[in-house]
């Protein structure tokens, strides 16, 4: 428009006898001059109001508390120049304000997105949406990159719990067999689940605590079943033990009898040996052995043997050899 100007007065300094013209170029400089002084302050103003955005002249970071009501206000405004002419100054500052704006607008959208990742305890909320505000800080470290590396701060603490949240999800439905219908793996020890309770407790989020803590409970009763089991078994198998060995082995029991066969029985023992005079079958008198007598014990092992090796008769109340004829008394 100062072309515009100069060029106007230059062709009133040439042209003679154009008043009319003259003048009339004069008042389109003077009306583009206030237009443009009018659109200059315009973009004075959105300039301004964008500069607040930021917390420095750099605009490395956003001011605290700016909302998206400011920047849509802003934007608005600036939509309102669309299809004016602007001189070259102005369009360079428009287009400044208009880049400048959507950059807040970016910054201010990563910013919210990383605020809802964590609560204010610092801990991973459910559901949190991790990668899309990764993707976003990548785009935008570009452009912004102190601010991004910021917010990349909290990103990643998010990452580190939701990393932790899934491993020790992992590990505590992995002390299962069949998650849905609660049943526990076969093998599993109490080490294994004391291990997994260490682990689980060192989780933020409350609520997936209180879930997995729900499935350790499950798992917890499940090995007393079994341990109480074991000791049932164990205690009967101990009764079984302890019966076996009250009962008398086969071959002790079979021992402890005289077969009938081979000796005779005891109470006919004790009126035998009790018997001094020998007596013979058939009326024959019986003859003493000229024995050396010895203990009761090497006589009844005597008396054993001969039973075995000789061939004894029941005669009355004593017994006689069939070979020779002698009593038992002539053997002791």
């Amino acid at each position: 428009m100062k072309n515009k100007v100069i060029v106007g007065f230059l062709s009133a300094a040439l042209v003679t006898g154009g008043g009319l013209y003259t003048y009339s170029n004069h008042v389109e400089a003077v009306e583009s001059k206030r237009v443009e002084a009018q659109q200059t302050e315009i973009i004075t103003d959105i300039q301004k109001r964008v500069d607040k955005l930021y917390s420095n002249s750099k605009k490395e970071f956003l001011s605290k508390g700016i909302n998206y009501d400011q920047i849509q206000g802003i934007k608005k405004d600036l939509e309102n120049q669309e299809g004016k002419g602007f001189t070259t100054d102005n369009a360079v500052k428009l287009n400044t304000a208009i880049m400048e704006l959507s950059d807040a607008e970016n910054m201010l959208q990563l910013q919210t997105l990383v605020q809802s990742l964590l609560d204010q305890k610092g801990v991973l909320v459910e559901n949190a949406e991790i990668s899309k505000a990764s993707e976003k800080a990548s785009n935008l470290k570009v452009i912004k990159p102190s601010f991004a590396d910021q917010q990349l701060k909290a990103i990643n603490l998010a990452k580190q719990q939701d990393v932790q949240l899934k491993d020790t999800t992992k590990k505590v439905h992995n002390l299962f067999i069949n998650l849905q219908q609660k049943k526990v793996r076969p093998g599993l020890n109490q080490k294994e689940l004391d291990t997994t309770k260490k682990i689980v407790l060192q989780i933020k989020q409350e609520k997936t605590k209180k879930n997995l803590t729900d499935l350790l409970n499950v798992v917890d009763q499940e090995l007393k079943k079994r341990e109480e089991a074991v000791k049932i078994e164990k205690a009967a198998q101990n009764k079984r033990t302890e019966s076996s060995l009250k009962q008398p082995s086969i071959n002790e029991s079979n021992s402890s009898k005289v077969p009938s066969s081979t000796s005779p029985n005891k109470s006919n023992d004790q009126n035998t040996t009790s018997k001094k005079s020998p007596q013979k079958s058939n009326g024959a008198s019986t003859v003493k052995k000229n024995t050396p007598k010895s203990s009761s014990k090497d006589r009844w092992d005597t008396v054993g043997e001969q039973l075995e090796n000789k061939d004894w008769e029941h005669v009355g109340s004593g017994y006689v050899d069939g070979e020779n004829g002698n009593t038992w008394d002539e053997y002791e």
